[in-house]
């Protein structure tokens, strides 16, 4: 610790010894009482900026030279105080756990302790799979959000490792890619309302694949994810934004994800600024995944699109309106503010069930 700084009074006793004054002196030259001036030389009160300013025409230096010698001072008693340095410690620790994951937000989910930095400190490493919350998450996973071309966020990792976490509660069968494919080519006929989703997560399990759902963490931006945990591929979705068939098309994009094997060596989406990300998997997943989904509309799309021939379209092709939609937006026949947007559902509610 720094050797202890004089105080204000001590620097007004030198500077009246070089004047050769009294406290009387001061007092007169001030027009203040003696008692005024006796406070001051006692320290038992603190400089305001009128004092400063005062002080600095009575006796020289600086307004802010006795600001900065009364503040110098204080922050060294405070800081020599035991009670202080440990209330500093404990800041310090909550920062650090707080650059790497949004306490608060995990404290309401019930994945961390509402108080104890050191238990605290110890559930944030289990959920993240390290040992040292300096140390860089282990898993690899292949992630869809909103922010491709940033590092991951501190709300995205919690996000991750969450999804981690839920997966390890559920329990399937051995992975089968073939089965997974037909599942995946099957989605877009077989899902076509809400209440078709409540069920994916059971025909993802016979697939041998964890499908679970993770609300999203506040400015997260996260879509969805795929990984492996203990060996077996795992899909997490948030249901940002609730469209039936943004919400699909994440869906097929992380199964095409784990089909390609990327979840296995993927890229690491836990990634230090700077470092590339590998976009021919993304590239490749979302051919795959409008292979697996999207029908060949713009053929039948000639003429007004209206919500008949949406619903006539949907009806030849054996997919949901939703998905038609989204396409004819997609190659730009109709604008995304397009009033069919009233015609697409939200799953928010069905893919929350999932947990």
């Amino acid at each position: 610790m720094p050797d202890r700084p004089p105080s204000v009074a001590e620097l007004l006793v030198e500077q009246l010894a070089l004047l050769r004054w009294i406290q009387a002196d001061l007092a007169n030259v001030l027009g203040r009482s003696v008692q005024s001036v006796s406070e001051l030389m006692n320290g038992r009160r603190s400089l305001d900026v009128e004092d400063a300013l005062d002080l600095s025409a009575a006796v020289g230096q600086s307004a802010d030279f006795w600001l900065r010698a009364q503040s110098t001072h204080q922050l060294w008693l405070a800081e020599s105080e035991e009670r202080t340095r440990d209330r500093l410690a404990a800041i310090a620790e909550r920062r650090s756990l707080e650059m790497v994951l949004p306490v608060r937000d995990l404290i309401r989910r019930g994945l961390l302790p509402s108080s104890g930095s050191a238990e605290q400190r110890v559930a944030a490493c289990d959920l993240l799979e390290v040992d040292d919350l300096d140390r860089r998450p282990p898993f690899h996973v292949s992630a869809r959000r909103a922010n491709d071309d940033e590092p991951a966020s501190r709300q995205q990792l919690a996000w991750i490792a969450c999804a981690r976490k839920a997966a390890r509660a559920h329990t399937v069968g051995c992975y089968d890619a073939q089965e997974l494919a037909e599942l995946a080519e099957s989605l877009s006929r077989s899902v076509r309302t809400p209440g078709d989703f409540i069920e994916l997560p059971d025909r993802y399990a016979r697939a041998g694949v964890r499908l679970v759902h993770v609300e999203p963490f506040s400015g997260g931006r996260m879509d969805g994810i795929s990984t492996t945990v203990d060996g077996t591929p795992v899909i997490a979705l948030s249901g940002r934004g609730g469209r039936l068939d943004k919400v699909l098309f994440t869906l097929a994009h992380e199964t095409a994800h784990v089909f390609l094997g990327h979840s296995e060596r993927g890229h690491l989406f836990i990634s230090e600024a700077g470092e590339p990300v590998d976009d021919r998997q993304e590239m490749d997943a979302d051919a795959l995944a409008n292979a697996w989904l999207m029908p060949d509309v713009e053929a039948l799309a000639t003429g007004a699109i209206t919500g008949q021939r949406v619903a006539a379209i949907a009806e030849l092709t054996g997919v949901s309106e939703a998905i038609v939609i989204g396409r004819l937006q997609e190659i730009g026949l109709i604008p995304w503010n397009s009033l069919l947007n009233k015609r697409i559902p939200s799953v928010k509610e069905a893919v929350r069930m999932w947990s």
